[in-house]
Parts: structure tokens; C-alpha cells; sequence
């Protein structure tokens, strides 16, 4: 079997960065560079860095979908940071753990803005991602503001595990978390891990999504007018390289920093 190497937040490679306005029309309320988070867990003396999205927002109210594995070890004492970016400052929010699935590495936050922030659209529909796609990763590159990057998708579920994308070139260390967006600027994928020998990232699909809201009775919070049925919610691939397993118990093929 051939050895599949992914690296979490970490693999530093050229970003082919590109301006906002190649998103297209994209409505002002769902805006995936402005709805972009960085986030801060901290803990004792440690600190884990990475990026999100938020995909819902009221007064009094945001939802940050993210990734697990930035707070697989935080306990109840860890301080959750998230930096929102307006065009001339950005602002810190304290934010609370809704929840987190380490097997899809898909995890939510909360945090409690005045106002309505910006928020992005999360597909949840059961359209085909096929390979070749051009797709947009945005994620905050180590630690810095976010940056969109256009890639494509390489493969969709190539391997035993949750939903998932595979997609050209790999993340940075601290877009952790980012969202991945189709060309009508719908998130579809949160940025999980990289491969450091064949450039490319894992991305967790819009199944992995759909059962983390699932889970805490989201769904119809974020979108309740599409189903996502036709989309894998499990693993179902004749592969037998894991993509990931529970923290403690990985594999020896998959290299955690």
C-alpha cells in the first residue's frame, strides 16, 4: 500500500493568492473572505493557532464552523480567541466550544457579536464535486490575515473515513479550519490536513458538515431549504488507506505535528 503522509497545520508552500473579486457574484450577506476567522486556543502554556468560517449570524449571536484537532485537547479552563477582520481593524471575540468530531476533524464555535457579522453559505446540497473543479481555499497562513488561494479538487473520498476532498496544493501551517468554497462561493470543505510529498490537502466534505450540525440540531439554523441527500455521511470506499483516526490512535501512515 502506498505510504500517504498528512501533516496537521503545518507544510509551507507558495500560495497562488487572487484578488476578492474573482469570488464572482457573490451576495453581500454571504461573503466567505469577510465571514473568515482566525482563531487563538489557549491553554496553560499551550497554544493552538488556526482558521474558520463563520456560516451563521444574528445580534447576540455567531456560529464558526472549524476544525477538531485545533481543540481535540482544550478542557473546560482553555480561552477560546476569534478575531473577526473589517476592512481597517479587526476585533476579538471570546468564544465558547460547541462541539468537535476529531474522525472528520470537523468543529464548531460559538461567539456573541453585537451585530450581524458577515457569514458564508454552506452548500449542504447533493450537486457533484468532480475532479478538476477549481475551488478556493481561505485560511490565515501562520497566524496572519486571511488570504484566499485557488486550487482544484484532485479527488473526492479517496479514502476510508468521513466525507471528504482531496485538493491541489498544500495548506499552510494556520489555515486549519479554513473553508473551502466552490465557484459560486458556497463553503463545501474545511481545511484538515496536508501532505507534505504530494502537495495536495485533505478537506473535510459536506457530509462530515452536515453531521456535526447534525449533532448539536444546526442544520435548519444554517439552511434549512436544502437536504443533502446522495451525499456521503459515512465511510463507503473500497480504499484501504485511513485518512485519519481518533487522537492516541492513529495510524503509521498519517503524521501529526
Amino acid at each position: 500500500m502506498t505510504r500517504i503522509v498528512f501533516a496537521l497545520l503545518a507544510v509551507a508552500v507558495p500560495a497562488g493568492l487572487f484578488a476578492a473579486d474573482d469570488l464572482g457574484s457573490v451576495p453581500e450577506q454571504w461573503n466567505p473572505m469577510a465571514a473568515t476567522v482566525r482563531i487563538r486556543i489557549t491553554e496553560s502554556d499551550r497554544t493552538q493557532v488556526g482558521s474558520g468560517t463563520i456560516i451563521q449570524s444574528s445580534p447576540g449571536y455567531a456560529l464558526v464552523l472549524t476544525c477538531a484537532h485545533i481543540m481535540d485537547r482544550a478542557g473546560d479552563d482553555a480561552l477560546v480567541e476569534v478575531d473577526v477582520f473589517g476592512e481597517d481593524e479587526s476585533r476579538i471575540y471570546l468564544g465558547e466550544i460547541v462541539g468537535h468530531h476529531i474522525d472528520s476533524d470537523v468543529g464548531l464555535i460559538t461567539i456573541r457579536p453585537m451585530k450581524v457579522l458577515p457569514f458564508a453559505q454552506v452548500d449542504l446540497s447533493s450537486d457533484e464535486i468532480a475532479k478538476g473543479d477549481p475551488v478556493m481555499s481561505i485560511g490565515c497562513n501562520n497566524g496572519a490575515r486571511p488570504t484566499s488561494q485557488q486550487i482544484s479538487v484532485r479527488d473526492v473520498n479517496l479514502y476510508l473515513g468521513a466525507d471528504h476532498l482531496i485538493c491541489a496544493i498544500a495548506p499552510i501551517h494556520g489555515r486549519s479550519g479554513g473553508g473551502l468554497f466552490d465557484s459560486a462561493g458556497r463553503l463545501i470543505g474545511v481545511c484538515s490536513a496536508a501532505n507534505r510529498k504530494l502537495d495536495h490537502g485533505l478537506y473535510a466534505g459536506r457530509g462530515a458538515i452536515y453531521e456535526m450540525l447534525q449533532r448539536h440540531d444546526l442544520v435548519k439554523l444554517v439552511q434549512a431549504d436544502q437536504t443533502i441527500s446522495g451525499v456521503r455521511t459515512a465511510s463507503q470506499t473500497s480504499s484501504e488507506a485511513p485518512v485519519r483516526t481518533a487522537a492516541g490512535s492513529k495510524p503509521s501512515d498519517i503524521e501529526v505535528e
